[in-house]
């Protein structure tokens, strides 16, 4: 994988992210909110990961 490649993933990854971070479907329990919110931080750290490899490489 080239530099550019593994910056544009680790964007769309964090997007995806978000995404999942904002817009959880169906109706939300305190629990499932919780890893909700965990899941969507943790797509977020992955897409981060992504991009600072792509930059250190």
């Amino acid at each position: 994988m080239n530099k550019s490649i593994k910056i544009i993933l680790g964007l769309l990854i964090m997007l995806a992210g978000a995404w999942t971070y904002l817009q959880w479907p169906g109706n939300l329990a305190a629990l499932w909110t919780i890893i909700k919110g965990s899941f969507g931080l943790l797509v977020i750290f992955i897409g981060l990961m992504f991009v600072l490899i792509g930059f250190t490489e």
